[in-house]
């Protein structure tokens, strides 16, 4: 487990709340469209009274606060780095609070996550991808060549992969160099190598390569999907220990000098615990490699997983918390026990399932209640369809605060997302950059 610190650009992050909002922002009624963050949040007005119009996405402090301490202390305890999926959020005020909270670093997919990321002086980045495009191959060994402090992995599945990376470090010079994980798939899944001969293959590539070193193995176990099909987890526990296989193979060929000298990368936020069981725990401690784990949306975390996810089976005494809750204004009740409120597929989270309301807020109260039996049936661009017992007031003007199954699908969405304390007010807001 590394124990040094990564560092960022906190003045760059301390300069969004004091910037005007991009007009474009939604959210914001006309006269505050360029408001600044600072003067959104000046004296913590409350939701309904601080000048947004609706739908709006929000985040609950005291939730959020839970599950980056949650996954911050599972990791320390565990002895595993953290390197949160950026991807989630895109937003550098919370990769802030998770740097100083003790993560590695950030993981990214794409180079223009990287682009932001350093932008925002992030100093350590996993790409959890392949890197095959010859521009953003040379934008990273020329962010090598001018930040020593830069710490970069990515992935390799592939021999045009490798060549790819030989003609930029040609191009651009090996001063730094470049360091790969060769990520090892499963047949009718995503990217990756399908057997450890083609990993061989893909790493003995790289080795005749001056500049490029083969660093360890990476996976993603996912893709078996969560808390869902029947034998998900056996099925993630095989990969995994399929992993470690190839691992051993890299030692044995000579690739890598032993497995405590080597990195191991997977987890998404659904089965974080097994990969710990899998490939830090199944190791002797003289064996046990550097294993970097990459959850991402489990700093918003998913209605759906209630209870029953990674942290409750690994016996955690911490749990996850849902953090997102965004608000539609009721639009509409033309029949009985039917409401419209204005959020929908451009503002909701819809990919894995449809959101689940949480509260209303009453035109005129002081605060949101619990929603009891209120249930969305459909989502249209911007319509919200709700089925509600005819015992229910709801009345065109209330405000539904719905939450998401799928963080990763929510945060894209906005642009501009205020902070709330646990009475509603609006005590800081974050800038994403998607």
């Amino acid at each position: 487990m590394t124990t040094t610190v990564s560092t960022l650009d906190h003045e760059a992050i301390a300069a969004l709340r004091r910037e005007p909002s991009p007009w474009s922002v939604k959210g914001l009624a006309l006269e505050r469209k360029t408001a600044s963050i600072d003067e959104l949040t000046a004296g913590h007005p409350r939701l309904d009274n601080a000048g947004f119009t609706f739908p709006l996405m929000t985040l609950v402090e005291s939730a959020l606060a839970n599950n980056i301490e949650a996954l911050a202390s599972f990791s320390a305890t565990r002895g595993v780095d953290l390197a949160p999926h950026g991807k989630t959020t895109m937003a550098p005020q919370l990769f802030e609070r998770q740097l100083a909270a003790g993560a590695w670093g950030i993981t990214a997919a794409t180079i223009d996550h990287l682009m932001v990321y350093r932008r925002f002086g992030v100093r350590r980045i996993l790409l959890a991808n392949e890197l095959v495009d010859a521009p953003a191959l040379g934008w990273v060994l020329d962010e090598l060549a001018r930040d020593p402090a830069f710490e970069f992995l990515f992935y390799l599945d592939s021999p045009q992969g490798v060549a790819a990376a030989a003609e930029a470090l040609s191009a651009h010079g090996t001063s730094r160099g470049l360091r790969a994980l060769v990520e090892v798939g499963v047949p009718g899944g995503r990217t990756g190598v399908r057997t450890i001969e083609e990993a061989l293959d893909v790493a003995r590539a790289a080795q005749a390569i001056p500049g490029l070193e083969i660093t360890g193995i990476a996976g993603y176990e996912g893709l078996f999907g969560y808390a869902g099909p029947s034998g998900a987890v056996e099925r993630a526990r095989g990969y995994l220990s399929g992993l470690r296989e190839a691992l051993v193979a890299f030692v044995d060929a000579g690739i890598l000098p032993s497995t405590r000298e080597s990195v191991m990368s997977a987890a998404g936020s659904g089965y974080f615990d097994l990969v710990v069981d899998e490939l830090a725990d199944a190791w002797l401690a003289v064996d046990r490699p550097q294993v970097m784990i990459r959850p991402g949306s489990y700093i918003g975390h998913a209605e759906r997983d209630g209870d029953d996810g990674p942290l409750q089976r690994a016996r955690f005494p911490m749990r996850l918390r849902p953090a997102i809750v965004i608000w539609g204004r009721v639009l509409s009740r033309p029949e009985p026990g039917l409401a419209f409120a204005s959020a929908g597929r451009r503002d909701l989270s819809w990919d894995v399932s449809l959101p689940v309301p949480r509260w209303i807020w009453r035109a005129g109260a002081d605060r949101p209640i619990p929603a009891e039996g209120l249930t969305v049936t459909q989502l249209n661009d911007q319509h919200a369809f709700i089925e509600l017992p005819a015992e229910v007031a709801l009345e065109p003007g209330d405000l539904v605060g719905f939450g998401t199954t799928h963080p990763c699908t929510s945060f894209d969405r906005w642009q501009l997302i205020p902070i709330l304390d646990d009475d509603f007010a609006v005590i800081d807001a974050i800038r994403t950059f998607f």
